[in-house]
């Protein structure tokens, strides 16, 4: 747009507070001190995000919280994986905050964290630190990591936390690897950026149902198999047929006789009923085909006692 004539002061329309503001604002301007301060400030605040972790602990409690509402559903190392993680976690933010403190302290003599050799010494020695407790205490721990429940709302649950937790993860340890030479304000705002998207690209990880609490992984999955197809045909939920720890047992104890199919925890006289030869068929023919012993069928319920009639009574 070209103007043919001069705008004067007289012809512009403005406000008594923007006036003020402006005003002030050209009185204030900050001088060269206010902008290295700020930019020192800005610095530190970027290094403590790296070395933040507070907020993986909801995800790790909220884990913890719904196994131990529901420990009887779920079957994995829940506690024995996860409460190792939470130290390690609960650790990280102790030394994080006591690094932060020493940082601001070297900083009032040594300026930039940039440009300061004792600042950027240190910060490689708290990656190479948090880098390889990482590696060694989490992420280790969680490639074996797998469970299993056959409550789908609490299978979801514990899914979508460990798929949180793990997105947080996966982004420490690209700060941990990209910035293992030193910190720099460019590159560590590229990692951010780059973490951003590769988090919506990333595919949801497959994990694997856990089956390596028994020895008899073929039974396993042929009484599961057997579990959905009743409960299928019945509109039932798997685990009113039988429970997650039930079937667990049952491939180690082997029950071949209702009396010993009546022993396993979960199974009581009613599902025995319902379900027994459907299940004691499968482990008969799973023991046979691999030369395991069996106990002789015998039947377990006792026939119902006939009611007696005409007691005779002796008078005194």
């Amino acid at each position: 747009m070209v103007l043919k004539s001069k705008i004067h002061a007289n012809q512009i329309i403005s406000d008594d507070n923007v006036s003020r503001f402006n005003a002030e604002a050209e009185e204030n301007a900050p001088d060269e001190q206010v902008l290295k301060d700020s930019q020192q400030e800005f610095q530190l605040d970027l290094i403590a995000e790296i070395f933040e972790f507070y907020g993986f602990l909801h995800s790790l409690n909220r884990i913890l919280d719904v196994y131990y509402k529901n420990r009887t559903v779920i079957e994995g190392p829940i506690e024995a994986t996860f409460l190792p993680i939470k130290d390690c976690i609960t650790n990280f933010l102790k030394v994080a905050n006591g690094f932060n403190a020493q940082l601001k302290q070297l900083s009032v003599n040594e300026g930039l964290a940039e440009d300061s050799a004792v600042i950027q010494e240190r910060f490689r020695k708290a990656i190479v630190y948090f880098n390889t407790e990482t590696e060694t205490k989490i992420l280790e721990p969680l490639k074996t990591f797998a469970f299993t429940t056959d409550n789908q709302a609490v299978g979801a649950d514990i899914t979508k936390q460990l798929d949180d937790f793990e997105d947080l993860l996966t982004i420490k340890v690209l700060y941990f690897k990209g910035m293992v030479s030193g910190f720099n304000t460019t590159r560590f705002l590229e990692l951010r950026a780059k973490s951003v998207f590769s988090g919506k690209e990333k595919p949801k990880k497959q994990r694997k149902t856990v089956i390596n609490g028994t020895s008899n992984v073929e039974l396993f999955e042929t009484l599961r198999l057997l579990r959905n197809d009743i409960a299928e045909e019945q509109d039932l939920i798997h685990y009113q047929i039988f429970s997650q720890k039930t079937l667990y047992e049952m491939c180690e104890t082997l029950p071949t006789t209702k009396q010993e199919l009546l022993e396993v925890n979960g199974m009581g006289k009613r599902r025995v009923g319902k379900y027994g030869d459907a299940i004691l068929k499968v482990i008969r023919d799973y023991c046979k085909a691999h030369d395991i012993e069996t106990s002789p069928d015998i039947e377990f319920f006792e026939a119902p006692k006939p009611k007696q009639k005409g007691i005779l009574r002796r008078s005194l």
